[in-house]
């Protein structure tokens, strides 16, 4: 008997059986428990999905009530079309010249091991996918709320009122020009980023020192010259640019264009423009390129312009000339500012009459009229 209970024993424990504590052990879900999970979970989605979206329906309800639904609809469609262009633009040209870098580098005999390793060019097609996706959402979130000024820079009406430095309507200081320093500064940081990018693809399969003028390949300079370009462009345009701004400066006695802005920073502004140009036109056409000296004195040249004498120009003269002899340098310029705040404050139609402390006929018929 004890034999046979054995026996009987070790076929319950062998591997292939299972028993009953083991088979209750197993993880499983009834079907109302997985039927509640889903309808808790249903719930969570649901809760998240209204609070995120409360403020939509808040103001579709509320601008509705009031008749003006149609308002809330431009809001939410600018701000869709300004993230999906905004956006867009930034990734094309991050992907197209990252997709262009790789392409010019698809020649494997010219393919070199870099200090960096070697990547290939699916890998680095895949860096400028990621990489174009991210521009896209940074760009299109920053430059969202951006299109009511691009709406009212494209509706805008004149002023009427010119300013006497730049003689421009006032309506392209309230509506344009921000628009355009806006446009002018991202386009530039898109550019910057998208240049290093470019360089990253050359360095890594190409092998480029570009510490050494000759190990740079010429496919490489001609690409890389060519974003440098429009980046000297989007310089030069933001140095015009600064000259309408000098409307806002604050460096003379009085807000706007002092004595240093109109005969110091704005030509300073202007040769700067035209350096940043001429640079990019010898970078393009490859005339710099064929001696790094050219590009070192050029490049060497802009910098001590923009970073030493620019700055530091206005401030001397404006502590050692216009100072001194204040009145006298500003006074032009402080009459401007007066004629432009009287008209800014609608005082510029006002009749200026004297007082003679004799009641004119006028006053005596007024008053036998008004006398009950």
């Amino acid at each position: 008997m004890f034999q046979r209970f054995s026996r009987s024993n070790a076929r319950n424990t062998s591997p292939g059986s299972s028993s009953p504590k083991a088979r209750g052990s197993r993880f499983g879900l009834s079907g109302s428990t997985l039927r509640m999970l889903i309808t808790a979970g249903v719930f969570i989605v649901l809760f998240i999905v209204a609070t995120i979206t409360a403020p939509f329906w808040i103001n579709w309800l509320w601008f509705g009530s009031m008749g003006y639904r149609s308002m809330i609809v431009t809001d939410y469609i600018g701000v869709t079309l300004n993230f999906v262009l905004g956006g867009l633009l930034a990734a094309a040209i991050f992907y197209t010249n990252v997709r262009l870098a790789v392409r010019n580098t698809r020649n494997e005999s010219v393919v070199r091991e870099s200090r960096v390793g070697r990547f290939s060019k699916s890998a680095l097609n895949l860096i400028g996918s990621i990489g174009g996706i991210v521009l896209f959402l940074v760009v299109g979130w920053i430059s969202k709320d951006f299109w009511r000024e691009a709406w009212l820079a494209l509706r805008a009406e004149e002023f009427g009122v010119s300013d006497p430095t730049f003689d421009r309507d006032v309506s392209f200081y309230v509506f344009t020009l921000p628009v355009l320093k806006g446009i002018q500064v991202s386009l530039l940081w898109i550019l910057g980023i998208t240049m290093l990018a470019v360089a990253f693809v050359y360095l890594v399969r190409l092998g480029v020192r570009f510490g050494r003028w000759g190990d740079v390949p010429f496919v490489a300079l001609r690409h890389l010259s060519g974003l440098a370009s429009a980046m000297l462009l989007l310089v030069a345009l933001g140095y015009i640019l600064r000259n309408f701004e000098l409307v806002y400066s604050t460096r003379g006695v009085v807000i706007g264009p002092g004595f240093t802005d109109v005969n110091i920073v704005r030509p300073l502004n202007w040769l700067m423009a035209f350096i940043s140009v001429a640079a990019a036109v010898g970078l393009v056409t490859g005339y710099v390129l064929r001696s790094p000296k050219w590009l070192a004195g050029l490049l060497g040249g802009w910098f001590v312009l923009a970073f030493l004498v620019t700055p530091l120009l206005p401030v001397l003269v404006q502590r050692f000339v216009v100072e001194p002899n204040e009145f006298s340098r500003e006074e032009q310029y402080i009459a401007r500012n007066i004629e432009m705040t009287i008209a800014g404050f609608g005082l510029d139609g006002v009749e200026v009459t004297e007082l003679t402390g004799q009641p004119s006929e006028e006053t005596w018929l007024t008053g036998l009229t008004t006398t009950p």
